[in-house]
């Protein structure tokens, strides 16, 4: 069935080539680690996205993806895991197909105002504004990890209404998340102002994902805040989340994410997580250095600041240092060839803590204590 899917869904974009403007980008990305006592992990993230310009207002969607990230953590449970590990993967073949409609344009309506309508098997977030500032995402509440209907496989429907090029009305349904079963949808207001030197991006998101009732839904306030004297650049992103749910098991959260950059040369970022229950729950800091243009120092962390709440359930153990992944990078071109050793703490492999940091280190090994890593990732 999957490969008829495949089949299906490549002929038609092959069929459109003669009617309209195909063009081809995606990613390969493999990698290793190891400790040196046991066989080494392995992970990949290998992409192809054709788009297909069917005419001045739609645009067609479908990426081919194989990884083994995130999923593989499930074979280490698995006695004969090492006999069919390289072969485990985490999404279908084909894990988006959609259809992105410009109706203001086709309505011909002119002016400030702009309306895009996404419908298809696709991925749908908010603004998400500490993208790029939360080093790993641990201080990120308006991300898809908290509100953005679980994120997942979806099929949807999204509309994004825009005003001024500067206010973004989005809503999302999503009939069915298929990584879970279960639908949602969310509405979000976002957009920019300048104030003082900088500029401010305000957002209120209420979501109500994997089939929860609108009353047991999330509501989130968040801010960003840039700006750049000289060499120097800043942004900061508070944010705060609270379920309305009164029976939720964490009632609220509050974080902040924070980054500083001089020119290219250097970048320094670093998050905060609370909640009710644990007023000081996560940090996360990330050192990039670039002192020449083609290579540079990527140093990372993860803190687990609630010693009581991630205890490992091999060793009852909890530990401050959760990760510390220092690696350096050379680009070839086009690609990017990173070395590294990722070290996890108590918690070890098996804690969600350490769902952001390293792609190699999390997803493509069942190591519980980090070890050396090699990847070598190119995007076209």
């Amino acid at each position: 069935m999957k490969k008829r899917m495949v089949v299906l869904v490549l002929g038609m974009f092959l069929a459109g080539v003669a009617f309209a403007q195909l063009s081809v980008s995606g990613q390969f990305q493999y990698g290793a680690l190891s400790n040196f006592k046991d066989a080494p992990g392995i992970g990949w993230d290998n992409q192809l996205i054709f788009t297909n310009k069917i005419d001045p207002f739609n645009t067609a969607t479908v990426r081919f993806r194989m990884r083994n990230y995130d999923g593989s953590s499930a074979l280490a449970t698995d006695p004969k895991w090492k006999n069919f590990w390289l072969l485990s993967s985490d999404a279908p073949f084909v894990d988006r197909a959609y259809l992105t409609t410009d109706l203001t344009g086709a309505l011909g309506v002119k002016g400030g105002v702009k309306n895009v309508l996404t419908s298809g098997f696709a991925y749908v977030s908010t603004a998400d504004l500490t993208d790029g500032i939360s080093p790993f995402e641990v201080a990120d509440l308006d991300s898809d990890n908290y509100i953005a209907m679980g994120g997942g496989k979806q099929a949807v429907f999204s509309s994004v209404l825009t005003i001024a090029d500067a206010w973004n009305l989005r809503f999302a349904i999503a009939p069915n998340d298929f990584s879970k079963g279960l639908g949602g949808w969310f509405v979000s207001f976002d957009g920019s102002l300048p104030v003082g030197p900088g500029t401010l991006y305000p957002e209120v998101v209420f979501s109500a994902n994997n089939g929860a009732a609108a009353d047991k839904g999330n509501l989130v306030l968040a801010a960003k805040y840039e700006m750049s004297a000289g060499d120097v650049a800043f942004a900061i992103v508070p944010q705060y989340l609270y379920a309305l749910d009164s029976d939720a098991l964490v009632q609220y959260y509050y974080a902040v994410a924070a980054k500083v950059g001089y020119k290219d040369l250097a970048a320094l970022s670093a998050g905060f997580v609370g909640m009710d229950g644990s007023e000081a729950n996560r940090a996360e800091a990330r050192l990039l250095l670039t002192p020449v243009k083609k290579a540079g120092i990527d140093i990372g962390a993860i803190f687990n600041l609630d010693k009581d709440m991630y205890v490992s359930t091999v060793t009852g153990k909890s530990s401050t240092l959760n990760e510390l992944d220092i690696s350096g990078f050379v680009m070839l071109g086009a690609t990017k060839v990173r070395l590294g050793y990722l070290y996890l703490g108590e918690e070890g492999y098996s804690s969600w803590i350490n769902m952001d940091l390293t792609r190699i280190g999390n997803g493509g090994s069942a190591l519980k204590q980090g070890g050396m890593y090699l990847e070598v990732t190119v995007g076209f």
